[in-house]
């Protein structure tokens, strides 16, 4: 219970404690010093005699601690009767651990006490010490110094601190030692003893360690389970196991089915079930399996109402010779090991033929393995939550709207490995995609050069913006270095004109000039002379002035050759062939040579205007005439435009980078035109913007499958995308998932139940006969290693020794295979060194995961079964942390309950004491009513009130009438002997019983004459299942009785949420319209099969619609399809695969019975084959159509 949430009435009721406690802890709790009226040397006296196990004193006789003293007996008759146990303890001393994020108090040592009621010669209440139950030291304190405060020894703190505990000195000893050890802050090193204050704890906020010398009283857990060293179990003994199988006794339905699947391959399973949804059956039939197949079993649940049914349920199959009760009562393990030794005198009863039986077991497992095999191929989830089967539906509904092939044209299926969250993810993009699509049409849109970032990161107005400024800038910059590319080009080509021009002057003058130098120095000197040697004129030269003017002419022309032919090479504008050294002085062959270089100048000259092009094509910085002015700018023309490009990069407005490759002056400008261009193209069409910014935006948030489909999608252009993309990847998953074992035909189910039937009738003998072979073995071994214990179980006659239990714990579930007991007890012989094989937890959901985690330590296997109605987030969320499956049980064995008796009270809600009288009134008058049964005897009944104070009210009066012998106390005596109790809401829990009287408690108080506000309490003790929780308990009737205005019920039942005030408005209104309760209708349709779908719609053009249902609710389940006949033939009923369910695991004995059931209603059967509708869907739904009109008048 939420203790933040209670109210002040409620708190003063009642406080359960535990073993360790967040503060804050209540005011008014009751401690030693008070039993001591506030004596402290009393109190020490007090103390000392608890300690010494003599403690007896009789309380005071004021109203208060009378009071308490009567909520005290309830709560630990309560206790006791269904949880079992010892439950009133005092802890004392408390050691308070404070840290910055939590803080905690928790006792050192636990004392038992009982209290005895006053009697005649005594007038006030006996405390006493409880006799055979021991002191312990709190369970639960060794581990969290471990964990908390860093405790590293490897003994448990006490023994550290040094041996037990017996007087009050030693107890100062052991506290003295622990508080050193521990740093533990303590006023007083030796026993002391003070008042229960919220003063003597650590303020809030303050790291540190006190002890508190105080002593509480109250309700503490009965002990807490030893954890097991954290190892593996031992291996399991050879010989001790027997045949591997899955079958039990009782018929489980689909969800039963798989949940006794899962857990025999799992380490731990959590079976959520709401109540009469078969929870308690499947428990009973995964023990019947697991002693059948030799395993040791402890079934946990703290309610004893719950194990006694374990126990009755097995002794009604024959097998209560396998399970013992631990009910944590006085002297039990004597009482337990008398068992063991009756257990050990007994002899086998009668040979067990087991060759017949694992011949048997072994056909019927051959045959279930087939069944298994086609049933999961069909069955399998390939999809998600989707079976094979539904896949198939799926895939057919949307072939029929789009070929397959289209995407198979363009995509690779093994490319594509989606889960199904990303398929739906998909298949729900396409659909928003083709909408958005069809407002561009094309992939392929001018705009989509530009950054994905401006859609991503940039809302529409900021991103259009944002394109403009830049095309603005870059068209600017671009358009002014188109500018100069041009001017520089034009003035380059001029000034290379004029170099030109240049050139031909100077090369034609000098040609011109040396020709007619020829012509002259000829006439004037003669061909022979000129054309005579170096040698031959220097010799003459020395005799004659003529020779020396024409050697003098020679070496001119020779000088003005060789300058003409260096002109042209400095500047090779063309080739031409200068004569070689040895012919130069023959003057013909230089004179020809020469006006063969006039020629070709003018011949160059006549192409300059061609030459200037090609050199304004190929200019660039490296091929730039060095000697023209203004070179320089033909390279600052190309870093310009590399910084234009640049820039234009960084702008961040083109998805992809511009790259300039161009070398040449025109290249490069037309490369610049280009960035003109396409700012004009994006310009004109960002008319379309609005448009394109939703699709682009849309497209860059699509993951890289999904671009890739629609990428296809645009290239085959379906009309429905998501149809298009569904059909080639479904049938893929189908193609590939496709198990050989699909079944086409039908199963041999018939002969599977018989052979099961014939086999349940061998499985007790079978499970006796095995675990009385295994006890024999257990005393041989005994009788041969351990002969006094051998001869101690199987004497005749009690001796008279008194041996521990604990010495047979080993021993114990091999003798009782199937122990049950509160998860609660600390028993030693519950704990065997091997662990056991299977624990199975009932209503885990009121266990804490601390106390599990324990448990689970000690087996092989756990289940834990829990109502989801109930609440227990932190179990589900610790189970899905250890990887756990979690299966829920659908199966819905809840009956109507006839004589529903509805009371309008009309009392008054007493708010100060949280009671209200009138209902306690009409109660007991309503005792007198009930009528015995069929039997002859009195039914079982159960009182639940809302509040604890009105349950001890009803208490107290029940207790007055017994003493006083009132009228009808007879009754009361006889419903107290047939388990007659009163319980508050969080009590009932596992309970169940004949007849429930409710008192609602609550209504209206007050001068205001307003409904109480203490009602929202009913939302914090369940959460939220307290209507389920009533509805749920008894098997015969129920009396409600309730004091809530009409008119408060409509206010409160108009609530949209679940609060338990709002469910519990809601059923007292149904009530009173109906006054029979019934299961709750449901909320929703259940949903169509997909295939069951399909099929009608291939048939829809031969079958009146109107003759098909759909989800048709038969018994707990749902027929997929019927069709109305035509005439008086039986409906048809569709058996997809020829299995009404479509579970994980098959219950196929389940399924034979529903079979029978159908045609027992008039039903026809028709198994429809998923592989057949897959791959052959024409054929399969012209065959369907034809069975279905056969027997009737062809329809129009």
């Amino acid at each position: 219970m939420d203790r933040q949430n209670k109210s002040n009435t409620e708190r003063r009721g009642f406080e359960a404690f535990d073993f360790v406690m967040p503060l804050p802890l209540p005011d008014d709790v009751v401690d030693i010093f008070q039993l001591a009226n506030g004596r402290p040397e009393m109190a020490v006296s007090l103390l000392e005699e608890l300690v010494r196990g003599k403690l007896s004193q009789e309380l005071s006789t004021d109203f208060k601690t009378v009071k308490w003293a009567f909520e005290q007996s309830v709560e630990l008759q309560n206790r006791t009767r269904l949880y079992g146990g010892h439950w009133l303890w005092l802890g004392f001393p408390f050691i308070q651990v404070a840290k910055a994020d939590r803080a905690f108090i928790a006792p050192l040592w636990l004392w038992p006490l009982q209290l005895k009621a006053p009697t005649d010669t005594r007038e006030g209440w006996l405390l006493e010490t409880a006799p055979d139950t021991p002191p312990q030291l709190n369970p639960r304190l060794d581990a969290i110094f471990r964990e908390q405060l860093g405790w590293e020894d490897a003994a448990p703190w006490w023994q550290s601190a040094g041996g037990e505990l017996n007087s009050l000195s030693e107890l100062s000893s052991l506290v003295s030692v622990l508080v050193d050890k521990m740093q533990i802050d303590s006023y007083s090193q030796s026993v002391s003893i003070s008042p229960w204050s919220a003063g003597a704890f650590l303020p809030a906020g303050q790291d540190g360690r006190k002890l508190i010398w105080s002593g509480l009283m109250g309700i503490f857990p009965p002990s807490f389970p030893e954890a097991a060293a954290a190892q593996d179990l031992p291996p399991e003994k050879k010989g001790e196991k027997t045949i591997e199988h899955s079958f039990g006794l009782l018929e489980r339905d689909p969800w039963q089915e798989t949940a006794f699947q899962l857990t025999r391959t799992n380490r731990g399973t959590l079976v959520h079930g709401a109540a009469k949804s078969g929870k308690s059956t499947l428990l009973k039939d995964m023990l019947v399996n697991a002693l059948s197949r030799g395993e040791r079993c402890l079934v946990l649940s703290d309610r004893m109402e719950v194990l006694k049914g374990v126990q009755e349920g097995l002794a009604e199959i024959g097998l209560q010779e396998l399970v013992v009760l631990f009910h944590q009562v006085r002297d039990e393990s004597g009482l337990v090991l008398q068992l063991i030794r009756n257990s050990a005198k007994q002899k086998k009863k009668s040979t067990f033929a087991a060759n017949t039986f694992r011949q048997q077991l072994g056909k019927l497992d051959k045959l279930k393995i087939q069944l298994d095999r086609a049933y999961r191929a069909a069955n399998k989830k390939i999809l998600g939550p989707y079976t094979w089967t539904q896949v198939s539906g799926l895939y057919l509904a949307a072939a029929r709207l789009e070929s397959k092939a289209l995407l198979g044209s363009q995509l690779n299926a093994q490319d594509f490995d989606l889960g199904f969250e990303r398929y739906q993810l998909l298949r729900d993009k396409l659909d928003y995609s083709q909408a958005l699509f069809n407002e561009i049409r094309t992939l392929n849109h001018p705009l989509t050069v530009l950054n994905a970032g401006i859609f991503v990161h940039q809302e529409k107005e900021e991103a259009r913006s944002f394109i403009f400024a830049r095309m603005g800038e870059i068209t600017e910059a671009a358009t002014t270095l188109q500018h100069r590319f041009i001017l520089e080009q034009n003035d380059y080509g001029d000034r290379l004109v004029e170099s030109y021009e240049q050139f031909y002057r100077q090369l034609n003058e000098q040609t011109r000039s040396l020709y007619e130098k020829v012509n002259t120095y000829r006439k004037t000197f003669g061909r022979d002379p000129l054309e005579s040697t170096k040698t031959t004129l220097k010799l003459y030269a020395r005799f004659s002035d003529k020779f020396r003017r024409t050697l003098a002419a020679k070496e001119d022309l020779a000088r003005s050759y060789q300058e003409l032919e260096k002109t042209l090479k400095d500047r090779p504008y063309f080739h031409h062939d200068f004569l070689p050294l040895t012919e130069r002085h023959l003057l013909g062959k230089l004179s020809s040579n020469l006006e063969s270089l006039q020629n070709q100048l003018r011949a160059w000259r006549e192409q300059l205007g061609q030459s200037v092009q090609d050199e304004l094509l190929r200019l660039s910085s490296k091929t730039v005439h060095a000697e023209l002015p203004g070179y320089q700018r033909i390279e600052e023309l190309e870093t310009d435009l590399d910084l234009l490009v640049e820039g234009l990069n960084d702008s961040g407005l083109f998805q992809l980078p511009l790259e300039n490759k161009n070398l040449t002056l025109p290249k490069r400008q037309r490369f610049l035109e280009e960035i003109l261009e396409k700012m004009d193209l994006l310009r004109f069409n960002m008319r379309d913007f609005d448009r394109f910014y939703e699709w682009q935006r849309y497209w860059f948030g699509l993951p890289a499958e999904a671009r890739r489909i629609i990428t296809a999608l645009v290239k085959v252009k379906p009309d429905d995308w998501p149809a298009a993309f569904s059909s080639w990847y479904l049938h893929h998953q189908l193609l590939h998932t496709a198990d050989p074992n699909l079944p086409e035909k039908e199963s041999e189910l018939e002969d599977f139940v018989t052979g099961l039937h014939q086999l349940r009738r061998q499985l007790p003998d079978q499970i006796r006969d095995h675990w009385a072979d295994r006890r024999a073995g257990i005393l041989h071994q005994l009788k041969k290693e351990r002969r006094p214990l051998y001869d101690y179980l199987t004497a005749k006659k009690d001796q008279g020794r008194r041996l521990s239990l604990h010495t047979f714990k080993e021993a114990l579930s091999s003798f009782f295979p199937v122990i049950l007991s509160s998860p609660l007890s600390d028993y030693p012989f519950l704990d065997p060194e091997r662990g056991y094989d299977l624990i199975l937890v009932d209503e885990a959901h009121t266990l804490s995961t601390d106390l599990l985690r324990v448990w689970e330590q000690k087996c092989r296997r756990m289940v834990l079964f829990q109502n989801p109605a109930y609440g227990n987030l932190e179990l589900a969320e610790w189970a899905r942390r250890q990887a756990w499956p979690q299966i829920e049980l659908g199966g819905d064995y809840s009956e109507r309950l006839p004589n529903i008796q509805l009371e309008e009270v009309e009392g008054r809600y007493n708010s100060r004491q949280s009671i209200n009288d009138e209902e306690a009134r009409k109660l007991l008058s309503l005792l007198n009513t009930v009528e015995e049964n069929p039997q002859r005897t009195l039914p079982k009944l159960s009182i639940v009130c809302f509040t604890r104070p009105q349950r001890n009210l009803i208490l107290q009066y029940l207790d007055r009438i017994k003493r006083q012998r009132l009228a009808g106390f007879e009754k009361v005596q006889q419903l107290e002997r047939n388990g007659l109790g009163v319980y508050v809401p969080d009590e009932l829990y596992g309970l169940t019983t004949d007849l429930l009287i409710v008192s609602c408690t609550y209504g209206r108080t007050g001068a205001a004459d307003q409904l109480t506000t203490d009602i929202q309490n009913l939302d914090h003790i369940i959460t939220p299942g307290l209507v389920p929780l009533l509805r749920s308990r008894a098997r015969e009737g129920q009396i409600i009785l309730h004091s809530i205005p009409e008119e408060d019920l409509y206010r409160l039942s108009r609530d949209r949420s679940d609060r338990n005030t709002v469910q519990l408005a809601r059923w007292l209104l149904r009530l009173r319209a109906e006054p029979v309760d019934a299961p709750p209708q449901r909320g929703e349709e259940d949903p169509v099969h997909p295939l069951a779908a399909e099929i009608a719609w291939h048939v829809a053009d031969q079958v009146r619609t109107d003759r098909l249902a759909f989800a048709v609710p038969f018994q707990r389940a749902n027929l997929p399809l019927t069709v109305t006949p035509l005439r008086e033939e039986g409906r048809l009923a569709l058996l997809l695969n020829g299995y009404l369910a479509e579970t994980p695991f098959a219950s196929y004995e389940w399924e034979w019975n529903q079979r029978r059931a159908l045609e027992a209603e008039g039903y026809r059967i028709y198994p429809v084959w998923s592989v057949s509708w897959w791959k052959r869907p024409e054929q399969a739904a012209a065959e369907f159509a034809q069975m279905v009109n056969t027997s009737g008048e062809e329809e129009e």
